[in-house]
Order: C-alpha cells, then structure tokens, then sequence
C-alpha cells in the first residue's frame, strides 16, 4: 500500500511509517485478530409453523367466525378426507396474498412441496408438518409449515420475515398454540462456522439458560421437538455438573461433529446438526428451535435480533471478553453468588442488543415476568363479511397485523 503525506515533514512521515508496521504486527500476531476487521453480515431463515383453518361449503361456522373480529376460514368444496387436495388449496391462497406482496410464485407439480419464488433468485418453501394440531374448534385444521429462503441478518432481511408473517396473521384463520414453533437458522451464508464459535455459541446458551428462560413459555422449556440444552448435554455422561464443567468440557471438544453429539443430536433446543457431517447440504446454520410458534411481527423480529446477535456476538468477542461474560458468570453460578447479568434484559445489554432488551423489557413486565402460552387463534380485521373463499384473489394492500388474544377452547 503506497501511502502519501505530500505536505509532512520527512522524520514525521518515517514515524508514521514506523507506528503503521508495529500495529500491523501487534494486529496480525493476535489470536483474536478476526475482531479487529469489520465482520460481513450473518444471514438466516426461519420456520413459521401454524394450524390453518379451512370450512366445507355447506357446513355453518362456528358461532364465533362472525363475531369475534377473526380473519375468516377459507371455504373449499373438499373436505378433510381430500387432504392432499385440500392443503394445496390452502397452499394456492397463500401464494395469492403473498404474490400481491411482490413474493412471485413459482408452483411446482401436485406435490407436498410448493415453492414461492421471491426476486426470482430466493425462495419461500410451503410444506406440511404432521406434528401440529389444530385448537378443538369446528373446523377442518391444516397442518403447515412456511420456510425462508436465505435471508441477510440486516433491518431488510428481517423486514421480510416480519412480513410475511404479518400478512399471514392477517389474511388467515390460523392458530399457533403449544404445538408449533418458530424456528430460526443462523448461519454465515455456505461457509458454517468454525468449531471455536460453535463452542462460544453453545457455552453462552448452556450458561445461560435459566437465564433467558423467561422469554418462552413454560411449555417450551422442554419441549419433546426442542430439548433444553442442559438436559441435552451428555458430554460426557456424569451425574451431575457444575456450570464451569459443562463449559470445560464443550472447549475440550476437537470437532463439531464431537460437539454437536454433545447435545444429544438433532432435536435440542440450539442445534448444529447443520454444520455436521450429516447435515443438509449447503444449509451451514446453527438452528435455535426454543422460541413458541407465532405469527406476530414484533416478537418475530426480537427473536431473530436476539439469536442473531447473540452468536455474531460470540464470533466477534475476544477470549477475554467472552470469559468476563460468560466464564465469569459461570464460577460465579456454581459458587451460590450475585452475578451480573442477573436478568435476560441485562444480558442482552451485555452482549449489545439494546433493541430485543427493550422489548423483552416490556414484555416481561406486561406479563409479570414469563412468556404466557402461545395463543389459539390469531385476531385481526376480517376481509369481507364471509369467510375466505379460497378460489377468490385478495386484492388488499399493505402489511397489517391486529391484536392477539386467547379464545377458550
């Protein structure tokens, strides 16, 4: 690099020469030198998983469909022993709203998969997911799961998430109770990462795991589809560990393989099947799947934000600043004592997510400090006086998103 100071004196410039080189040297001989460059942008997907509501043509609704401000049921002439047909007819209506949103579709054969093409490089991934249930109301429930293409972990790629989830909530009868989950993929782009931020990663979640607790319901606390991370751990089998034990041996681990069978394999809660051996191709991602189903935009966001930051924190974070956070925490957990952070807002606040901190704040106080139990049924402003009918076009504009409540089974 040619470097020039037309107007300094010549002792000067070689002084400066002389200061450029030493740095150059202090920075290339450190083992964190990576933190001292400006990161590209992560990247992510995420699976919205929801029971989707459907009525045959001839059958009344139930009593609540016209009075309780509900986006409406799709109407179809098949019925629930059509299943196959009847999903892609579900399948169909979304891919009209989401189509007048620019999201252009692409559908393939009478398949269980559809793909919808967004910007013509990028795709949504509709697909059906027998582990969800519908809520015990009069209608026939479909089983669906949405899927991300790779998005980019900036404010537009998480706008896009947002969304999507925003016209689903508000075109659709759809349910997200304790069934279904929000799942989120963190990954930098094809590459993965390598094994020392996969065991920054998992050392931060097992610390702190009672910690951020609060911030999902009791019934995803441990989930059969979503195991908690401590009871997950089995690296290797004891009776029992103290948390500084638990992070020895994750840093002793030699390969991500060896880390991720740690964790007991494809179903904890922070999950890097992905970056195994035996992991889908090209999907390099660490998979959070702790987070309850839901279809509203704001806490979509928070989470992705959250997830997010939490392991880009982690790739960026010095060996000294990862032990002042973590390790110290840790000694400090097993010995009985204060520790700070000493609540999830405060740790996000640690690691510089201001953002989810202030709406985790929020949140935890409006609902006395845990995440209640996700909800039957999604509200929103209905979009005519009957219920949808699924061979119609939605011509409404605009992202829209109302109020969520419970509706008593």
């Amino acid at each position: 690099v040619r470097i020039s100071f037309p107007s300094v004196p010549y002792k000067v410039k070689q002084q400066l020469v002389c200061c450029f080189f030493s740095l150059q040297r202090v920075l290339t001989s450190r083992s964190d030198f990576a933190s001292f460059t400006m990161p590209r942008p992560l990247t992510f997907g995420i699976e919205f998983e929801f029971a989707f509501a459907t009525i045959p043509y001839g059958f009344s609704p139930p009593g609540s469909e016209k009075t309780n401000n509900l986006p409406l049921a799709m109407r179809s002439h098949l019925t629930s022993s059509q299943a196959q047909a009847l999903l892609h007819e579900a399948f169909d209506a979304i891919n009209k709203v989401l189509d007048n949103f620019g999201l252009r579709t692409e559908l393939s054969s009478r398949s269980t998969h559809v793909s919808l093409c967004s910007h013509n490089t990028t795709h949504w991934h509709l697909t059906n997911d027998a582990t969800i249930e519908g809520p015990n109301l009069d209608y026939q429930w479909l089983q669906i799961e949405l899927i991300s293409p790779v998005l980019q972990l900036t404010p537009t790629g998480i706008a896009e998430a947002m969304q999507v989830a925003g016209l689903i909530k508000r075109h659709f009868r759809v349910s997200t109770n304790d069934t279904t989950g929000l799942h989120v993929h963190v990954g930098d782009s094809s590459r993965g990462f390598p094994l020392g931020v996969c065991q920054k990663v998992m050392g931060f979640f097992y610390t702190f795991d009672e910690l951020l607790a609060p911030l999902h319901p009791r019934s995803r606390e441990d989930h059969s589809w979503a195991l908690n991370i401590r009871d997950a751990f089995q690296l290797p089998i004891l009776n029992s560990w103290s948390v500084s034990e638990a992070l020895e041996a994750i840093f002793d681990t030699n390969t991500i393989e060896e880390l991720e069978f740690g964790f007991g394999g494809r179903r904890p809660a922070v999950n890097l099947k992905n970056l195994g051996n035996g992991g889908t191709p090209g999907k390099k991602t660490i998979e959070f799947r702790q987070h309850a189903g839901t279809l509203e935009p704001e806490r979509v966001q928070a989470w992705i934000q959250t997830v997010g930051g939490i392991v880009d924190w982690c790739r960026r974070a010095t060996d000294t600043e990862y032990e002042e956070l973590v390790e110290d925490s840790a000694e400090q957990m097993d010995q009985g004592d204060a520790y700070a952070p000493g609540t999830a807002v405060e740790l996000l606040k640690a690691v510089e997510l201001k953002e989810p901190a202030k709406f985790y704040g929020k949140r935890l106080k409006k609902n006395n400090g845990k995440e209640p139990e996700g909800e039957l049924i999604t509200y929103g402003k209905p979009l005519s006086d009957d219920v949808v009918d699924s061979s119609s076009d939605s011509s409404e504009g605009g992202v829209h998103s109302g109020d969520e409540e419970m509706v008593d089974a």
